[in-house]
């Protein structure tokens, strides 16, 4: 199944659209091949090995041209939308019939979610299963100021571990360098919780802030501007809507 949003931004002096889009299913057609793959993205399909991995590729290509048909005003064939592969693995969207516009994409088993968003106001997506996390990948991906923000707000490690971690991620979509860089260097500093979302703050990216949504077993986080407002009301009810179908395994 596919859905498809927009997510209304307003700063200072200036409004923004962003296009969400999702695709879930455990088993992608040949239709779903032929309507939403450049022949290059096709090429690239045929040399993967394994099933899984097939079926992510073709989730985040036809999440991502989901979302970025939502900013345009004009139709065109999705199939003519060519997602490359930078060098740190974001992905570059080439033959878009307008201005630049750049996409965030994120997997996780049968699901994929993606942004796509105007080059003059970056964005940054990741969604991740709550799962369990040994205590050594814990001490590697929280600092203890953030181990100590998890206990101030009541919140386990392993959703915790979870939360932060797909807010790390979020931005180091922004930054276009993935999770290369240490994730100290992320580190998160203030968190605000509000029932099933939260917003937290960077030490060290002080312009950039997170949200996040704890629905289920995932938690979807998306990383703006500070100074950015983002209208996430029909992005929440369309996420809680998918996860309420099946609270453990997406549609």
């Amino acid at each position: 199944m596919i859905f498809r949003e927009i997510i209304t931004v307003q700063r200072e002096k200036s409004h923004h659209i962003m296009g969400f889009g999702m695709a879930c299913t455990d088993r992608v057609t040949d239709t779903e091949l032929r309507t939403f793959l450049h022949g290059q993205e096709k090429a690239r399909y045929d040399t993967f090995r394994y099933p899984g991995r097939k079926q992510s590729f073709v989730l985040g290509r036809i999440a991502a041209k989901t979302a970025i048909a939502g900013l345009s005003s004009r139709e065109f064939n999705l199939s003519s939308l060519h997602i490359a592969t930078g060098v740190f693995g974001f992905p570059v969207v080439k033959n878009y019939p307008g201005n630049g516009v750049q996409v965030s994409i994120s997997h996780c088993g049968p699901m994929a979610l993606a942004l796509a968003f105007d080059e003059g106001h970056p964005a940054g997506i990741d969604t991740e299963k709550i799962r369990a996390y040994p205590a050594a990948l814990v001490k590697a991906a929280l600092t203890p100021g953030e181990i100590d923000l998890l206990h101030k707000h009541n919140i386990p490690l392993s959703p915790g571990c979870t939360l932060f971690w797909t807010m790390k991620e979020s931005l180091s979509k922004i930054l276009k360098t993935g999770l290369t860089l240490p994730l100290s260097l992320l580190e998160i500093t203030e968190l605000e919780q509000n029932g099933d979302t939260y917003t937290a703050h960077y030490r060290n990216f002080s312009q950039y802030k997170a949200h996040a949504f704890h629905r289920g077993d995932y938690i979807t986080a998306i990383s703006l501007p500070l100074r950015s407002s983002a209208d996430f009301t029909t992005f929440r009810a369309l996420w809680s809507n998918v996860q309420d179908r099946n609270p453990n395994t997406p549609l």
